[in-house]
């Protein structure tokens, strides 16, 4: 009895358009002015949308942060602001480079971030240490181990 041949499946192609680049993140916080203020004191970035629901802020390398009114970015979702989950942790996390992980996570907490785990050496070769920053995103602290 013959083995039925199984298809290969087809092959990708790569698209025609140039790839996408991350330009943005924004989050959505119940607290506009204190999620902007420790964003602003924690990293130093410059802010460069000021309105009165969205502030956003440009990282040295060109990404941003947008922080959103919680009220307001349901508006763009079409949804009511209950649909959009407000747990006390996020399950998104930033994960910012910086020089020395144990002077920014005592910064970020002297700025009310809540402390959700110490610094330690993570398998991929960065010692980390997580905040939980106001608005309840999840922050990674992070160096390459030895520096």
């Amino acid at each position: 009895m013959p083995t039925p041949q199984t298809a290969s499946p087809p092959a990708l192609t790569p698209p025609a358009l140039t790839p996408p680049d991350l330009a943005l993140v924004i989050v959505a916080v119940d607290d506009l002015s204190a999620a902007t203020d420790f964003w602003v004191a924690l990293t130093g970035w410059e802010t460069t949308e000021d309105a009165p629901v969205y502030r956003e802020l440009r990282a040295p390398s060109g990404v941003r942060l947008g922080v959103y009114a919680r009220t307001a970015f349901v508006v763009n979702l079409g949804c009511d602001v209950a649909d959009l989950a407000a747990g006390p942790v996020a399950a998104t996390e930033v994960y910012l480079a910086v020089d020395d992980v144990v002077s920014t996570q005592r910064r970020a907490l002297a700025l009310g971030a809540r402390l959700l785990r110490e610094v330690e050496t993570k398998p991929w070769g960065d010692d980390v240490a997580y905040v939980l920053a106001p608005g309840g995103l999840v922050v990674a602290l992070a160096a390459p181990t030895g520096s």
